[in-house]
């Protein structure tokens, strides 16, 4: 390996990443082709799947759940704007081609991510492409490999549409936020035509994400706090050149639709009659912001473990590489970490608040995806400092890559080695491809597709208004999500029995 150059080898390593990466995504999406609705689901496209099968007309299906989102938005709470094309986009795939939501989540999370990671890493910090594109592939293969609930994160509809497609959105509105900033500098008609593609985005962004989880718009809500302290007074205190005056009224009227958008969605009628209906009446806010800290700590400790550790150094060269193209000076790297801590710890605030816990299985997914966007930015900034202080003591520049003689690439094959072996006590079964392959190999998933076309055929052949139905024999890990209960009166169980037409549906005794 020694005879290859640190570039070669680098190559080498980013392409087996980009492999590793699609490895993944097409074993979760084999598995997914055996998934159908469950839970929620069935409320969520009973209002429009009729006419659909009938019509097949898009503007049918938006007009009639826009009317669904609107009573939601009063009954239930505000987030209107995921609900309502979330739920159309449902009622179009839900019967024939509910596999494709998977499809959905996945893709958009790739892209997004990626798109805002390669930013940062090539036109923020000037790093090349093969080094960003390997911490890039890496970061978003641990949040897919590693998410706390996975049925709820790619596999149950009702659920990754609202948090992980809008975890998704909230990374690609960072990215046009990003793209509009650092087109400032450009001049002509190219750049105007830019920068108005790049509002619309925004803007349309802004009202699904404001509109949309409490999480992901907290979230947003927190970073745009920050970058309007940053350019009306952080800039001017650190004595940096002076930002445009109309870059900065333009971030602001941003940051001011948001906040708007946002608005509508916390002072819904709909959340006051939810936590009533709960019989929550909410924690006090400086209560909640404690418990959420407290949280937000726990969650990172918890979840820092030996594989993730083993990643942190894996990455240490690439980030290097990256890091080394520009002399940013990299100030206060504990103040960054503070900041940064907080911002990860406001996603905590809203469940906080209203029930004074982390939330569900779903909710705590955003967690850990952004537990590792976390520690990876934490990770770029120390190393950022690390180098500088070693420039200005020695005078010379660090380099693990471009060396004639480099072992890079033997060295990230023996961390890999210790990786996967840790991977074995710190995740075993619960990692989505180890998951995804058995249920594939073992015809685990090919067994739940069948048993669940056995009831639908009774359920839609039997005369009967009562229907009983077997239990699932073995449900995949990936794929199982609230199943129908014996308790006809479950909602589980009503929800089903309603889209079905049946008086009443529950699993036989066992």
């Amino acid at each position: 390996m020694g005879k290859l150059s640190g570039e070669i080898q680098k190559k080498i390593i980013f392409w087996g990443s980009v492999l590793g990466l699609m490895g993944i995504l097409a074993l979760l999406i084999a598995v997914a082709r055996y998934n159908f609705m469950s839970a929620d689901d069935y409320s969520y496209v009973i209002n429009s799947v009729d006419d659909w099968r009938t019509n097949h007309s898009v503007l049918n299906v938006l007009s009639r759940q826009f009317g669904y989102a609107y009573n939601y938005y009063f009954t239930w709470q505000g987030t209107f704007a995921a609900e309502w094309l979330g739920s159309s986009l449902m009622v179009m795939i839900c019967e024939d081609y509910y596999w494709l939501g998977t499809v959905i989540m996945l893709v958009a999370m790739v892209a997004s991510e990626g798109l805002l990671l390669m930013l940062i890493g090539m036109k923020g910090l000037g790093g090349d492409f093969y080094s960003s594109g390997i911490v890039t592939c890496w970061c978003i293969a641990l949040q897919i490999m590693m998410v706390q609930y996975p049925a709820e994160a790619f596999f149950w509809l009702c659920g990754s549409m609202l948090y992980t497609l809008g975890f998704s959105l909230a990374a690609l509105l960072y990215a046009f936020v990003f793209l509009y900033i650092s087109n400032l500098r450009k001049e002509g008609r190219r750049k105007k035509v830019a920068d108005i593609l790049l509002q619309i985005g925004i803007i349309l962004l802004s009202a699904i994400i404001g509109l949309g989880n409490y999480v992901s718009a907290i979230f947003i809500l927190s970073s745009y706090i920050l970058l309007m302290l940053w350019i009306w007074i952080g800039e001017k205190l650190l004595k940096l050149p002076p930002r445009s005056s109309k870059c900065r009224w333009v971030l602001s009227a941003d940051a001011l639709f948001f906040l708007i958008a946002f608005l509508f969605n916390v002072l819904a009628p709909g959340n006051r009659l939810r936590m009533a209906n709960a019989g929550s009446e909410g924690v006090p806010v400086f209560k909640a912001l404690v418990m959420s800290i407290y949280e937000a700590a726990k969650y990172l400790c918890i979840n820092v473990h030996f594989p993730i550790v083993i990643i942190m150094i894996i990455m240490v060269p690439f980030m290097v590489r990256i890091l080394e193209a520009r002399k940013f000076r990299y100030p206060l790297p504990a103040l960054f970490s503070l900041i940064t801590f907080g911002l990860f710890a406001s996603q905590f605030f809203p469940t906080m608040y209203t029930i004074g816990i982390p939330g569900a299985g779903r909710i705590l997914n955003l967690y850990r995806f952004t537990t590792y966007l976390w520690l990876f930015g934490n990770e770029l900034y120390w190393i950022g400092y690390v180098l500088r202080r070693i420039r200005e003591a020695q005078e010379v520049s660090v380099d693990f890559v471009s060396k004639k003689k480099s072992f890079l690439l033997p060295i990230c094959m023996m961390e890999v080695a210790v990786l996967a072996f840790g991977f074995i006590f710190w995740g075993g079964m619960t990692l989505t491809p180890v998951s995804a392959y058995y249920a594939l190999r073992s015809g685990q998933a090919a067994q739940y597709r069948q048993e669940y076309e056995e009831r639908l055929d009774i359920i839609l052949n039997s005369t009967d208004e009562d229907i009983y139905l077997e239990p699932f024999s073995a449900p995949p890990y990936l794929l199982s999500f609230a199943d129908i209960k014996e308790d006809p009166n479950s909602w589980e169980n009503r929800d089903m029995a309603e889209y079905y037409g049946k008086k009443t549906i529950r699993l036989k005794a066992k």
